[in-house]
């Protein structure tokens, strides 16, 4: 279950039981400006699942984690043609 799927309640008590450890979201996409807001719907299409962040910007994903207590994100790039993995890798 997502964060996002939870009630108030629910992640209040959620964030209560980490409190005291450091929090890592160890599965994370962020794209571009430019392209963020369609890679977001492309990816939801694709996999026929909602997206609860509409951005995909890093901005969006470190206020959203700020609200649920975490510090540390591993960021998975992701190319789907050949000719873009130089540019996704130094994004």
């Amino acid at each position: 279950m997502e964060v996002t799927q939870l009630t108030q309640t629910q992640q209040a008590e959620l964030l209560e039981r980490l409190r005291g450890y450091t929090i890592c979201d160890a599965h994370t996409h962020i794209f571009p400006a430019k392209i963020a807001a369609r890679a977001v719907e492309s990816i939801g299409d694709f996999y026929g699942l909602p997206m609860f962040f509409q951005h995909g910007t890093a901005d969006e994903l470190l206020e959203s984690g700020s609200r649920f207590g975490i510090k540390n994100y591993l960021v998975c790039s992701t190319a789907t043609t050949a000719h873009q993995v130089e540019s996704i890798n130094s994004f």
